[in-house]
Order: structure tokens, then sequence, then C-alpha cells
């Protein structure tokens, strides 16, 4: 082939190319073609500015978004942060490989068409096309621009344009994430208010029936007010009831409604006293007087009839009066009542009204205790006036509603106080005969006889009013709040009283996720959103214009249209520089001449040196390059070959790599490894943002290695190849995308098998695209972190004063320390009946930990705690030889004398010891005798069959000649002996409850003869053994027994007094006794007989504390290395292990410059390429329907 035109002309025109519409135009472009209709890129051109704009304006979007902080109001729960994580990287990762491939599409599409229509090098042309076939192609020929300048502008536009495409495609998945929040959300929850009535089942027409049921329910229910205490008065503080909380789940203070209870007291002025009768006569109705003794100062209601039993009307009025001067601020006094010569000389008569005050106070969200004072409404002035309330009987009052109906007769519950049965004094010459349990604490409160030895000569009104107020405050909390008790087995119906439903909102530690936006990741997509944007104006604004409105249907440079446009140009063949060996090298420096494939108005070229498209020696004659002959490369035998067994090893490499990273993390996912590496939630943002970009980063470079590495050997084992030219342009062009792998694989039948693995191979690439990035994931977990907390154990018992050699100290009721027990367990009915209570369950006594402290671990409401416990075992076990002895009535069990107080049918108790007289001191009767202190056996008696698991009942013991017992003639005697089982509880670190735990209980007994476990020690734990019975005898005395609701049917009777002792040691550790109760000390300012204190113990809370750690995606991770074997297996099918062949050309590429050499080295094409008019691309694949094999054995080494 001659070598054409001289250079020295090459330098006066340029290579046209001029299409012709002539039937007669073949490929070989003689004649040349007739101007083909082509189409605009005026579409393609605003669609890029679109897309560009459109991405700029998502990232704007983005930064104002997260500026304001819109996106944390996506908040999910934490169950589902893991889901969330991996759908945005899911929605992210997809949508941004498929916008930035249709940008790279589009402006891949327009670079085209730019270089066909604009003048310039052949190898400008050549760099550029293969520049924007990926970012490693455009490095490397920016970096053979050093060796040849041919278009180093173009192949900068091209590498920047695609290195923002990857930093787009790295910092967009990790825009959005799951951010840990750890928030007080507020929570609805539900109160325990106000006492009411309710009156759904009330008969209007039987009233009467219904206020004498409560009347005697009041009667009953008060008798706990003595026993007040703000320990077990949750919602009541002073004369202020607040609403309780039910459980919840919240933390710190939490506002409640309360009522607050304002008594305002005047005298009566129509008050007379009546002499014969010796009653006052108030506004006509009579009223008889209790207590008037000049050394008796009291206040006491007055009812018309006798206050103890309760048979009166109820409700009626409260009339007060006292014998001790009531002073308002003024020191004037009500008027006096003359008594004549009655008791006192005078009294005054009063009566009080009752207001309610609204009020809101905070308490506790899990202790419900008050955390702030309740606003005072207590007096400090007062006035008498006179009364100016109704005087008459309020029975008849209407009850509109059940909680103004309940709280109005006020008066009438006030009235049915029953009497104080254990007094604050025992001695004989103070009595309370008439006393109600109101009267002994309105004495108290006021700090009058007997609770101060020295006398007030008076008191103020407005104290007397804030005491009541306390009073009635108390008796309507015990009201609604305490134990139903009444002598009868049940209440008369159809009486109820219920608690008010209130609503409180508490704000509860809730751990939660909410979308977080990074702000790295938006400003780096911004800058490459902006910095696209600027290149794009490049290839779509600017250049020739013909390229902006002339059509074409030249659409890619692939192998067919490259052959097109090189065989139009007839006048390149005569042109370019011969070349011998194919390197890269001698093609682009044989491609150094300046040509216009596609025909149109050339640029001006000022223009074109104005944006960089020319320099001023550009359009130098190719006869002054500095390339001339034989300066090319010289081929090396046995070098390609070589180089092809070392890009065929690399990639079995690095596909084998990508497996063996997949198989490493699936590895590491089983193992949990991946949860070692844990940082700081205020970490978490950051490095799931580190996460997503190092994967995507990785995955981007890695793949593009791989993508780099299959393509040669793909492209080498094509040209190796015998197939049709279209079938080699339809592989090469597959390459270009997954799009046109898409396109070639459905529409060109017959180059399917060639190009589905090519499809197969960018899909796989395509979804680790999608996958990588959701490897690893950050995700929240709470860690536990142990801290020491100090516990209250078990009550430990000191007696220093306490001599037990002593027989007065042994044998008096005064100095004995079971005096400290009687008045301790007269709060054990609040006890049974509180739930929950601090360090008991059931039968369980387990440690309680010490009161939370602000900021503490224990105060963060989250977290656990094991302590402690002890279990409190019960066995009971038969008496096999009782004596029954008639005549005294006594049954001698081991030696000592019982007798049973009551052998009614249902009756389970202690029988009582009979001591004997000898032993007691001439100075004490025998009624007084309680027993030696901690001696004392507690046997038990039953009126009623106990069976054991088998149904046997046990020995029974005959009493019926035992004279004055009236009952059941046979009954079981049994003794139970108690054993401690050690062990540990879960506690809650805020509420201090069981964390879901039960108390454990026996499923099957045995009856057996009884043994004794007492132990020889005296440890803490030994005396609750040894000691139990004592205490348990020394309880009081009940007239009014509780009333509960049926119990379990699967309750046992070890059971059950494993659970009383368990409460009596309770009760023994944290309530004190009632006034009066303290044993005295033998020796005046001796040390206190009894002394009550609880163990002091450690424990080991385990806080929670939130972190943030990796975990991987094991779905991901198998989807990852499943594509990646299937990628290791189609990259073996190019490798040279498969197609060994040590005789090939150094052919590397399918560029222009590349596919215009192999078509010149194979002059065959030229005969049997067919005819193209319009080199559409359904014509050209149709005229390459040729077999040929471009490059081997067959290959003529022909030059340039």
């Amino acid at each position: 082939m001659t070598r054409g035109f001289a250079r020295n002309e090459i330098h006066a025109r340029s290579v046209t190319l001029e299409t012709q519409d002539s039937a007669d135009s073949t490929l070989l472009g003689k004649p040349r073609p007739q101007p083909a209709e082509m189409k605009s890129s005026h579409q393609r051109s605003l669609l890029s500015l679109s897309l560009h704009l459109a991405l700029v304006v998502i990232q704007i979007v983005l930064l104002v978004v997260w500026q304001q902080g819109w996106e944390h109001r996506v908040v999910f729960s934490a169950d589902h942060e893991l889901f969330v994580a991996r759908l945005v990287k899911g929605v992210l990762t997809p949508f941004i490989t498929l916008y930035c491939a249709l940008l790279v599409f589009v402006m891949q599409s327009l670079a085209l068409r730019r270089d066909l229509y604009k003048r310039q090098l052949l190898t400008a042309m050549h760099d550029n096309a293969d520049a924007w076939s990926g970012l490693g192609s455009a490095m490397v020929r920016l970096w053979q621009q050093w060796d040849v300048p041919a278009s180093p502008i173009g192949v900068l536009s091209a590498l920047t344009y695609l290195a923002s495409i990857l930093v787009l495609h790295t910092a967009f998945p990790g825009v959005a994430a799951p951010q840990f929040l750890l928030v007080n959300q507020s929570i609805p929850i539900s109160t325990q208010s106000l006492p009411a009535f309710d009156l759904s089942g009330v008969d209007e027409n039987d009233r009467q029936t219904f206020l004498n049921a409560a009347g005697q329910y009041a009667g009953a229910s008060l008798s706990f007010l003595p026993f007040l205490t703000p320990s077990n008065t949750l919602g009541l503080h002073e004369a202020t009831l607040y609403d309780v909380l039910g459980p919840n789940a919240g933390t710190g203070p939490v506002r409640v409604n309360a009522t607050g209870f304002n008594i305002s007291c005047g005298y009566i002025p129509d008050t007379a006293y009546n002499t014969t009768a010796q009653s006052i006569n108030v506004s006509g109705t009579e009223y008889f007087l209790g207590i008037t003794d000049t050394d008796v100062i009291t206040t006491v209601g007055l009812t018309p009839e006798s206050r103890s039993p309760i048979s009166i009307t109820f409700p009626s009025p409260a009339v007060f009066y006292t014998t001790i001067p009531v002073l308002d601020s003024n020191n004037n006094t009500a008027p006096w009542i003359n008594l004549n010569g009655f008791g006192a000389q005078a009294v005054q008569v009063f009566r009080c009204s009752l207001g309610l005050v609204e009020q809101t106070v905070f308490v506790d969200a899990q202790s419900h205790n008050l955390t702030s004072d309740t606003p005072s409404i207590e007096k400090g002035t007062s006035t008498w006036v006179p009364f100016s309330g109704r005087l008459d009987d309020l029975s008849s009052a209407a009850f509109a509603d059940g909680t103004s109906g309940f709280l109005d007769i006020w008066e009438g519950w006030y009235s049915v106080m029953p009497e104080a049965e254990a007094p604050p004094l025992l001695s004989a010459e103070s009595t309370n005969v008439g006393l109600s349990v109101a009267d002994m604490a309105l004495l108290q409160q006021l700090q009058l006889y007997p609770f101060n030895t020295t006398l007030r000569s008076s008191v103020y009104l407005h104290e007397v009013e804030n005491q009541l107020a306390k009073i009635v405050a108390s008796m309507f909390w015990t009201l609604g709040h305490a134990p139903t008790t009444s002598a009868s087995t049940s209440l008369p119906q159809p009486f109820n009283v219920s608690l008010l439903a209130g609503q409180a909102v508490v704000s509860g530690p809730m751990v939660q996720n909410r979308l977080d936006f990074n702000i790295i990741s938006i400003v780096q997509c911004l800058v490459a959103s902006l910095v696209l944007l600027a290149l794009s104006l490049r290839f779509s604004c600017l250049g020739p214009r013909e390229a902006h409105t002339t059509k074409t249907k030249i659409d890619s440079l692939d192998v067919l249209q490259s052959i097109w446009l090189y065989r139009d140009h007839p006048e390149l063949a005569a042109s370019l520089e011969q070349v011998q060996v194919p390197t890269d090298l001698n093609l682009r420096r044989a491609g150094m001449m300046r040509v216009q494939l596609i025909d149109g108005t050339a640029p001006m070229r000022e223009m074109l040196k104005e944006f960089g498209e020319m320099s001023e020696d550009a359009d130098v004659s190719l006869s002054e390059t500095k390339y001339p002959p034989g300066k090319q490369e010289r081929e090396r035998r046995g070098s390609t070959w070589k180089s092809d067994l070392v890009l065929s090893l690399v990639s079995t490499i690095l596909h084998s790599g990508l497996v063996l990273i997949h198989l490493i993390l699936a590895v590491l996912c089983g193992m949990g490894l991946e949860h070692r590496i844990t940082f700081s939630l205020s970490q978490q943002s950051f490095v799931a943002w580190l996460i997503s970009t190092l994967a995507t980063v990785f995955i981007t470079i890695y793949t593009a290695g791989l993508l780099f590495l299959t393509q040669t050997l793909s492209i080498k084992h094509n040209l190796r190849k015998t197939q049709t030219l279209t079938v080699t342009h339809d592989t090469v062009a597959a390459w270009r995308g997954i799009g046109s792998a898409l396109t070639s694989m459905f529409s060109h039948t017959p180059s399917l098998s060639a190009v589905v693995p090519v499809f197969m191979y960018l899909g796989g690439i395509f979804i680790l695209h999608i996958s990588s990035p959701g490897l690893l994931t950050v995700q929240t977990f709470n860690s536990t972190l142990p801290a020491p907390v100090q516990t209250q154990s078990i009550p430990n018992f000191a007696f220093s004063g306490y001599d037990s050699s002593s027989i007065e100290a042994r044998l008096d009721p005064l100095h004995s320390p079971l005096l400290y027990a009687r008045g301790t367990f007269f709060y054990l009915p609040f006890v049974n009946s509180s739930s929950p209570t601090l360090g008991l369950e059931g039968g369980t006594l387990y440690d309680v930990l010490s009161s939370p402290d602000p900021g503490s671990a224990t105060s963060s409401g989250l977290g656990t705690a094991i302590v402690d416990s002890v279990q409190l075992n019960m066995t009971c076990g038969y008496f096999a030889d009782p004596v029954v002895n008639s005549t005294p009535g006594k049954i001698t069990i081991l030696g000592l004398d019982y007798t049973p107080a009551y052998t009614d049918i249902g009756i389970i108790s202690t029988l009582q010891y009979v001591p004997d007289a000898n032993s007691v001191p001439a100075n004490f009767s025998a009624e007084n005798v309680t027993g030696s202190p901690f001696t004392s056996s507690a046997l038990f008696y039953s009126t009623v069959p106990i069976s054991d698991s088998a149904g046997n009942t046990g020995p029974l013991v005959d009493i019926s000649g035992i004279q004055g017992l009236d009952g059941v003639a046979k009954i079981q005697i049994f003794g139970c002996s108690l054993s401690l089982v050690n062990g540990s509880v879960t506690v809650d670190s805020q509420s201090r409850l069981l964390s879901n735990e039960q108390a454990v209980q026996k499923d099957s007994s045995v009856w057996s003869p009884f043994q004794s476990t007492k132990a020889e020690s005296k440890n803490a734990y030994d005396v609750l053994v040894n000691d139990w019975e004592s205490w348990y005898i020394a309880m009081p005395d009940s007239n009014s027994p509780q009333i509960v609701d049926q119990a379990d049917s699967e309750i046992t009777f070890e059971d059950a007094l494993a659970e009383l002792v368990a409460s009596m040691y309770w009760t023994l550790g944290h309530m004190p006794p009632i006034p009066g109760f303290a044993p005295a000390s033998l020796e005046p300012n001796g040390p206190p007989l009894v002394e009550v204190s609880l163990l002091q113990r450690n424990a080991v809370l385990s806080s929670v504390n939130f972190e943030a750690t990796l975990d991987a995606n094991m779905s991901f991770i198998i989807l990852g290395m499943v594509v990646s074997t299937v990628l290791f297996l189609l990259s073996l099918q190019f490798s040279v292990f498969r197609n060994p062949s040590r005789d090939e050309e150094v052919i590397s590429g399918m560029g222009p410059l590349h596919i215009i050499w192999l078509y010149r080295n194979h002059p065959e094409l030229e005969a049997e390429l067919k005819q193209v008019i319009n080199p559409t691309t359904a014509k050209l694949r149709e005229a390459g329907m040729v077999p040929t094999r471009l490059a081997g054995l067959r290959a003529k080494h022909f030059i340039w």
C-alpha cells in the first residue's frame, strides 16, 4: 500500500468527510455517500443540562434539610435500625449508580459528537474516546500525554468528570444513615385520684341501706388511720391528696394533679347545756358529751348516740367541743358553754366546713414519691366567726355524683371514726374512753396531753384547722387506699368505694433511631455536582455549532463505525504514518494529523484558543513532527505472550481475592467478631459515613481494576477468535456499559453467545456496587458497665439494753423486746396489702438498692443489678403424742402447756402458751406474763383439714373433753420450722423492684413428724431462723380480720406462712413501732432495749451503656460471594490459560487507531464488506457479517 500524499501537503488541507445520498455509494466511500438523515443532539444537550442541574438542586435541597434538621423528624424504633440502614443504602446506592450511568452515557455521546465535528488530531480523537471509556483508561491516556501531547485538555476533562462521578458515587450512599437517639418520650399513663362512690348499684328508693353500709365500711377502714406513715401513704402529703402514678417506664419528675383540704371552723351560737340530761342542745338537737375531765384536754366530735358500736344513722354532722381555750389571732375565744359542774367548768362548741384547693405537684416516675413540696395551704392567722353551714342531719343530702358526694359528707366519715384501741400510754391512769383514732391524732399533732406532759394553756384556731385538714386528708386517703376490714365476713352491698382514674404524662427513656444527614457527604456531593455541571457545559453548549445542529447516525466509535469513517476518508490511507509494531505509542505518534471526520464549519481559531481547544503551534505540518521513521518501538518476541500471562495471573488473583474477601467476611459475621469493634455514639454518624465511603471507594477501584483486566483479556480473546466482524463489534460495544450490553443482547441475536458473558460480568459488577456499601453497617447496642452500689439487706437486731438474766426483764411486757415487735406489727396489714414492696416479694427477702442519686448510674432508668436474696422455706410436721388434759383444759406438747383460743370451723391459729405460775414474780399477775423472749414456740392448730399432696391429713387430736371450748371435736396440731435458701435476684436500677421474677413456691408436701431446724450460731441469718416463732406470737390481736379476695386454689399453708413470716421480718426492719410501744430501758437514761438496723451490703449494678458497633449483613455477604464466584468463572474464559497462543500482536485495545490498524492489516475486508450508504448501527452490523480473525497466526503485519 502506498504512503499517499506527501507530508508537506497535509498542513495545507484537512481531511473531510462529505456524505452523499447516492444509491451506488459503498463502504469504501466511492462515490461518497449523501448527507444522512441524522438526529439532532439538541435534546441530548438539554437532557444533559437538566440532569446536571437536577443533581445540583438535589444536593442543595439536602443541604437545606440538614441545616434545618428536618430529617430528624423521621423517627423509628431501635428494632428497625438495621432494616432502615440497609434500606437507605439499598435505595441511595442504586439511585446514584443508575443516575451516574445515565450522566456518563449522555456525556459520552456529547463528547463523541464534539470530536466527530471538531477539526483536531486523529490521536486526540483516539485519546478522548478511550478516556471516556473509564477512569482507568482516562488516567492511562493522561499519562501518555507526556510522550505525545495530543489532547491533554480533552483527556483531563474526561478524567475530571469521571473522577467527580466516582466521588459522587462514593459519597452519596453515605448522605443519610440511622442515628441512635435516647429520648424522653412523653407517655400518657393512668393515675389513681380522689376516692369516690360507685353509685352504679345504688337503689334510689333504698338509700339508707347504702348509707349504713358506707358507715360500716368507714368504721372498718379507718381502723388503720393510726398506722399511716409517709413510707406507706403514696398519694398523701400533709393536707394534700395527689394522684398516684400507675406502673410506667418513665424517669424523672412528673406533674400530677393534687387536691388540698382547707378546714374553716366557726362557733355555734345557738347552743345550751341541758343539766338534767347532761347534754348540750345544738340548734334543737341533743348531743351527749364524752370526756370532760378537767385534767384531760381534748376535742371530740359529738354524735346523737354512743360512738361504739356504730349504730347511728350515717352520715351525721361532726360537732366539736374543747375544754381548752382555742384562740384566734386576736386572742379571742368562741362563746363558752357553762356545764354547771359537770366535768369541766365550760366548753367551746364549734363546727367546721371543708374547702378544696386545686393544686399540681411533682412526683418521681418510679418511686411515686413527691419530689417537690406541695403549695402550702396552711393558715397563719384565724378569726372566730359563727358557723354558716347546715346543722341538720346529712342523711338526706343529695349525691349528685360519686366524687362531690363522697367529699361533701366528710363530717359523716369523721363521725364514725373507731375508738383508739392502741393508746399511746399503757398506764392505768391514762384512759381514752370515747376517744377516736382521729381524736388521738389531733391531740398528738397539737402536742397536748398525754403526748406532752407540759400542759398548754391554749391553742390557736388556725392550728386546729391546719391539723384537722391533715387528719381529714389522711381520712380520705385511708378510705380509698387502706385494705378493707370488717368485723363481719363481708361488707353490705351495694356499697363500693373506688379511686377516680386520672391521667398524667411521664417522660420515659426510649431508645429510638432517627434519620441523620452527613454534612461531609452532602458537601462532597455538592462540589462534585458543581464540577460535573461546569464540565457538562463544555460538551453541551460549547464546541462546533454543527455538533449541536447537524444530524448524524454515528453514535459511537466502535469497530464498525471506526471502519466506516476510515473507509469514507480515502485520504487517510495515504496520510497516516507507517506503523510496523502497533503499540499505543507508535499508533498515537502516527495519528498526529489533523482531521475532521464529519464535515461542518470549523470553529474559529480564536474561539478554539479561547476555550483551550488548540494551542498556537497546534496547526503544524506532520513533516515537522519529532517522530522520524526508525524511532518506533520494536517488537520483542515472546514479550506479548508473557504480558498476557501476567494479565491473566493478576486477573485470577484479583478475582479469587474478591471471593476470599467475602468468605472472610462470612466467617467473621458467623462468629460475630465484627461486634468487637465498638465506639461511642457521638462517633456513630462519622463511622457510618467512613465505612460507607471506604467500602464504596474500595469496591469501585477494585472492580475498575477487574474490569480493565477482563476487558483487555476479552479484547485479545476476541481478536484471536474467528468470528464475524459484527460479533467483534457487538462484544467490544457491550464492554462500554451494562446498558450497551443489554441492548446488544436483546437486539442482536447473532452475537448473543458472545454478549451474554459480558452482560453477566457487568451485571455482577453492578450488584457488587450496590451490595458492598451495605456489607458493614453501624448498629447501636447496649452494653453493661459494672458499678458497685450499696444495698440494704435483712434486719439485724441488737439488744444492748436487755438483761436476759433479769427475771423482771424476761417477764415484764413493758421491758420486753417483743413489745417493739408488737408495735411494728400494727403495720403488717398495710405491708401485706401494699404491692409492690421494696425488698419483699412473696416469701423472698431481697436486698434493696440505695436510693438513686441524680446523675448516678442508678438514676438513668436503664440498668439492672443482681442482689442477694433469702427465700424463706417453711416445713411443717405433726406432733405424734400430744397429751390432752381435760381438767385444766391444757394440751401438753414437749413438756409445755398450750390451749387453743377458738375452735370454730375454719380456724388456723397458734396455740396459746400457758406458763407455770410458780415462775412468775409475786408482783406480777399471770395474765401479764408473755413468756421468755426468743424461746417461745409457735405451735399451730387447725380446725379445717390440711392435707398433703397424697391427700393425708395427719394425726387428729381429740379436744372434745376440754371444758369451755365450743366448736369442732378434733383438731390438727403441728409445728413449723424455718430454713433459708440463699440466692440472688435481678432488680431494676430505677424502680429497685424485681425484674419479672416470681417467688418460688412448693409444688408438693408430705406430712411427717415435726423436726426443729434451729442453728447454733448467732449471725443475722441464724437469728431469723431461730427467733421467728418468738416474733410471730408477739403479733397484736385483731378484732377485725382482713377481708381479702378469694385466694389462689393452689396456695399451700407452708407457702402462705413463709410469705407471712417474710412480711413480718420486712416490717420489723422497715417500720418503727407505733407510739407507746417502744420498750423502756430498765435503767434511767440507759441504752434502748431494741435497736433494729438493716445490714449494709454491696451489689454490682450493671448499668446500661449505649454504644455503637459494626454489624455485618450476612445476606449481602452471601450475595457478594456468589457474584464474585460468577465473576471469577467468567474471567477464566478470557485468560491465556484457556486460550494459549505465543504468536500474538501487541495490540491491546480497540480504540479508533487500533481499529484502523487492524482494518489496514486485513486487506481482504476491503472486498468482503458490504455496501453501506447510511451508517446506521443496523446497516453497519449487517455489512459486518463477514467471518474474520483479526489477530493471531493469520495476521499479516502490514504497515501504515
